[in-house]
């Protein structure tokens, strides 16, 4: 299985596109996005993923139920603050990684095969 990370895109349409491009050309099977869209009309662009793709909120995500709802529209999942997920047979930690207190527990004590995070810049 092939995995796309892809993290605080922060309104960069151009920059999104361009990961698009790269994530499509590799055929990745799936694309983990740690949060940070910031604003809805960053959806758009989502719309030519040809795979499946699990995303979280980051702390800079304020319209968080439109958010969810303009990347549903695009075939895209937000599924909240964090998200465990299955990918070719590993558990993985899905979260944007603003809050250091989870993020150290996760990694210490969560059990995970990998966790995935942005917020570092």
């Amino acid at each position: 299985m092939r995995l796309g990370l892809i993290s605080d895109t922060h309104d960069n349409v151009s920059k999104i596109r361009e990961v698009i491009r790269q994530l499509n050309k590799h055929e990745v099977d799936l694309v983990l996005h740690a949060g940070d869209y910031i604003s809805p009309f960053t959806a758009k662009p989502y719309a030519d993923l040809k795979m499946k793709m699990i995303g979280v909120y980051g702390n800079n995500c304020a319209e968080r139920e439109k958010l969810r709802e303009v990347y549903a529209a695009v075939g895209k999942e937000i599924v909240g603050n964090f998200a465990e997920v299955e990918a070719g047979g590993r558990r993985i930690a899905l979260l944007h990684g603003h809050d250091d207190a989870l993020l150290s527990s996760i990694i210490a004590h969560g059990g995970y095969d990998a966790v995935v995070h942005g917020h570092d810049h």
